[in-house]
């Protein structure tokens, strides 16, 4: 992979749509359980909030970590200066459901390099309750950015 052309490309966005709401099927069950949500009665079972496949289980400290650490270089390394995430709710979701003060969302609003940065999402996903327009955290991730995009 070209790094260089990506860093020249990215350096010229304002706003990098990313996911890191879903994996796709894993055979390492011990990488399976840290990295997706598991329905808490049947740990052999996947959720599967977005759709798309296993629901990347953001209450996981290290998989959090790995989330704010990554979009961290985005901005860092390529000037990335906003964001523009998928299925947004599933961002926001904790053991009980959706949260607007989940674990991932209050490390956006405290972290000193991603509180700065333009964050959009699409305030849906397939879960129970999954629709949340207005019901993002305040001024960052509320959007209906989707409907605007050019086709």
């Amino acid at each position: 992979m070209n790094w260089k052309l990506i860093a020249a490309v990215a350096a010229g966005l304002v706003t990098a749509g990313l996911v890191y709401v879903w994996t796709q099927n894993v055979k390492n069950e011990q990488t399976a359980y840290a990295f997706m949500r598991l329905l808490p009665d049947q740990k052999r079972y996947y959720i599967n909030d977005t759709g798309c496949g296993n629901t990347v289980n953001l209450s996981h400290p290290r998989v959090l970590q790995l989330v704010m650490d990554s979009l961290r270089y985005w901005v860092a390394a390529y000037h990335v200066d906003g964001f523009r995430f998928d299925l947004g709710v599933t961002l926001g979701r904790e053991g009980n459901g959706y949260d607007v003060g989940s674990g991932f969302f209050d490390a956006i609003r405290q972290d000193p390099v991603l509180s700065r940065v333009k964050l959009y999402s699409e305030p849906w996903d397939v879960g129970p309750g999954g629709y949340q327009l207005g019901n993002m955290p305040p001024g960052k991730m509320n959007s209906r950015m989707k409907s605007l995009e050019p086709r």
